[in-house]
């Protein structure tokens, strides 16, 4: 992300594929944010989701938070070439 790149990594850290890492990151790019981390821990609490269930915990986790947090607004004032 940035000021030239698009550049991002998202993680399913064992869970089923695209069902974690993705969905947060859709929420970022719903925000236009750039330059933030996002963690959604999720505690096994025995009700077994699925995929589309873990899909939905992620999403909504990240929609929440971001929702509650203060964005900061940061510019870029001066370049430096090397």
């Amino acid at each position: 992300m940035g000021v030239d790149e698009l550049r991002y990594r998202t993680n399913d850290d064992g869970e089923p594929n695209n069902s974690a890492g993705i969905p947060i990151y859709g929420q970022i790019l719903s925000k236009e944010i750039t330059n933030v981390l996002v963690v959604v821990v999720h505690y096994f609490g025995g009700t077994k989701l699925g995929v589309g269930g873990l899909i939905s915990a992620y999403k909504t986790a990240a929609k929440l938070i971001l929702e509650e947090a203060e964005i900061v607004e940061k510019t870029i004032d001066c370049s430096f070439n090397w």
